[in-house]
């Protein structure tokens, strides 16, 4: 494919850019913005509260996404359930939301989402599940019932649907090379580094400020501090300021409340 010699430069002039800032040299860029109804707007700005404290030009970008992102997926209903307009909106305004830093948020780690009514038992390891990312079939699987505890009990750090998109997240940092998925990967190496040193694993430990479930593996530590980043910024950020700081530069978060 032919590259003209200006493209050629703005290309190495990204790339440079990202090498030493760590972020994109520009996040939203639409030219024809896909816009929600008046109904779906109201859906999240009901639940979404990060939504709420955006001006208007970031609810416009968060709008298009959100669009963006239900025409993408595929979502289907398990065990009679039906897939609503209003699920649709909560679950693409929640990944929109991880990701409203990052460029390149449309991830093929990613297919399709289901939902079942509540907690359900899955046939992979035979045991009941809230939620879980199968990397095969690039699918997030949801209990609706505990979806909805996550967006309605604020500050328990316990998010199901951010846990479960941030796998699948960090699964698109693990393979692809695009820029923001450089950024994301290359942060959270920054990420393992900083909390594998000993006094900070140490206080890890001792404070019990991440729930249990974070020591299970890297991954699911990595999913949980989301949720605190989302659920309770200030007391993360006074608790444990430099990781704070390292997830605000991998999800290239500079926002009201962040």
């Amino acid at each position: 494919m032919y590259i003209s010699f200006s493209a050629f430069i703005i290309k190495g002039l990204e790339i440079t850019y990202v090498y030493f800032f760590k972020k994109p040299v520009y996040v939203h860029f639409y030219p024809f913005k896909k816009k929600l109804t008046h109904t779906q707007i109201n859906i999240l700005q009901n639940n979404i509260d990060f939504y709420r404290n955006l001006d208007t030009v970031n609810k416009n970008f968060f709008n298009h996404r959100v669009a963006a992102f239900i025409n993408t997926y595929h979502f289907i209903g398990r065990e009679g359930l039906t897939v609503t307009e209003e699920m649709k909106i909560i679950l693409a305004g929640t990944y929109v939301m991880i990701t409203f830093g990052i460029r390149n948020y449309l991830i093929d780690t990613l297919d399709k989402i289901i939902i079942y009514p509540k907690e359900y038992y899955s046939l992979l390891n035979k045991n009941y599940h809230k939620g879980e990312y199968n990397v095969g079939l690039k699918t997030v699987v949801l209990s609706w019932e505990d979806v909805k505890k996550g967006i309605e009990k604020k500050e328990d750090n316990l998010n199901l649907a951010i846990h479960e998109f941030t796998h699948a997240l960090n699964i698109h940092g693990l393979k692809s090379r695009d820029h923001s998925a450089v950024i994301f990967y290359d942060t959270y190496l920054e990420i393992l580094k900083y909390i594998e040193k000993p006094d900070i694993e140490n206080k890890l430990n001792e404070s019990n400020f991440f729930r249990e479930y974070a020591k299970t593996n890297r991954l699911e530590f990595f999913a949980v501090i989301l949720e605190h980043f989302f659920e309770s910024p200030e007391s993360f950020q006074k608790e444990f300021p430099q990781l704070y700081n390292l997830v605000k530069k991998m999800l290239n978060f500079n926002y009201i409340g962040y």
